[in-house]
C-alpha cells in the first residue's frame, strides 16, 4: 500500500472545525458548508428522534406491563400470587416472548441501539459541528421528550 494512501485512511483523533467529513459511511463524504449544514441537521434530527425512541418504548412498557395471552391474571413469571415452580415454564416463557408487545418491543430496542450506536459513531469524527449538532439535538429531544417520563433516570441506560 502507498504511504499516502495509509494516511488517508486514519481516523482523525482530535476535534477539528472544518466543511470537509465523512460521516459514517465512505459515500457520506462532505466537502462544502452547504453539505456540512445538510448533514448537521440530520443528526441533529437523528438525535432528536433516539430521544423520542427512548420515551416512547418507556411508555409502551407502562401501558403494558403484561401482555401475555392465555396466562390468567397476572403475568406468571412475576405473580407472587402463582408459584412459578406450578407453571409449565417453556409454555410461559414463550407465552411471554412471542406476545405482540414484546416483538414490537424487540424491534424498537434494536432500531435504538443502532440509533445510538450510528449517532456515536458520527460524534466520533471528531468533527465540532457534527458533534455539536448531536449534542444539540438531544438536548432538545430531552426537552421536547423526556418531560412525560415517569421517572428521569434508567437503572438499563448504559449509553447515552
Amino acid at each position: 500500500m502507498d504511504m499516502d494512501m495509509d494516511m488517508d485512511m486514519m481516523m482523525q483523533m482530535w476535534f477539528y472545525a472544518s466543511a470537509d467529513c465523512t460521516i459514517l459511511f465512505e459515500f457520506w463524504h462532505v466537502n462544502t458548508w452547504h453539505g456540512m449544514l445538510v448533514s448537521c441537521l440530520l443528526m441533529y434530527l437523528l438525535a432528536i428522534a433516539y430521544e423520542g425512541l427512548k420515551v416512547g418504548r418507556a411508555a409502551l412498557v407502562s401501558s403494558h406491563p403484561c401482555d401475555c395471552a392465555g396466562c390468567g391474571s397476572g403475568c406468571g413469571i412475576n405473580d407472587s400470587r402463582t408459584p412459578l415452580v406450578k407453571q409449565n415454564k417453556i409454555h410461559t416463557a414463550l407465552n411471554h416472548m412471542f406476545t405482540r408487545t414484546h416483538l414490537l418491543q424487540t424491534f424498537l430496542h434494536i432500531v435504538q441501539v443502532s440509533t445510538s450506536y450510528m449517532l456515536m459513531l458520527a460524534f466520533m469524527t471528531y468533527n465540532v459541528w457534527i458533534a455539536l449538532s448531536i449534542i444539540l439535538g438531544v438536548g432538545t429531544g430531552y426537552l421536547l421528550w423526556a418531560w412525560k417520563r415517569e421517572t428521569l433516570g434508567d437503572l438499563n441506560e448504559h449509553c447515552h
